[in-house]
């Protein structure tokens, strides 16, 4: 499995396909989830990732040391281990941040996740509600249950 910022993993063609299906299931326009799929990459490591960029750092430190399987920042998709590249569903997730991103730019989607979370925080919700009430997540998990719903590409859909 090639790793690290010299050999990013790319969507195979056929993962591309369906998961920009996935994604205009649950309203991105067919253009825009087509080329956020197209561009995006993933990395294995979370926590010794060497394509940290100097924006990156604090997010990534962060979600190193959190109970999370997956991070997107940008076109990077940030998994915990080589282990994860087998799940599709979560894979679905993952792009829906990175077409979230594409839509957005990057200062706005950041504001408006930090806004949603920080929302929920200060009315009082522990970290795991908070979290599951950011609109964003809610659009990825709506994609990964028609991640799930349907059948997937042929694994491995990473190369």
């Amino acid at each position: 499995m090639r790793t690290g910022r010299r050999h990013p993993l790319k969507l195979t063609d056929e993962a591309r396909a369906a998961a920009a299906r996935c994604l205009e299931a649950v309203g991105f326009d067919p253009g825009l989830a087509a080329a956020a799929v197209a561009g995006a990459t993933v990395e294995t490591e979370i926590a010794q990732s060497v394509a940290w960029a100097a924006w990156h750092r604090p997010v990534l430190y962060v979600a190193a040391r959190a109970p999370v399987v997956g991070i997107t920042l940008g076109s990077t998709i940030y998994l915990r281990g080589a282990k994860h590249l087998a799940n599709w569903p979560l894979t679905v997730h993952e792009l829906v941040h990175v077409a979230q991103y594409a839509r957005d730019g990057h200062p706005r989607f950041l504001a408006r996740y930090g806004a949603d979370y920080l929302s929920g925080r200060m009315r009082g919700a522990a970290w795991r509600e908070a979290y599951e009430d950011i609109r964003d997540e809610q659009q990825a998990r709506a994609a990964e249950s028609v991640a799930r719903q349907r059948a997937c590409p042929a694994a491995p859909w990473w190369c």
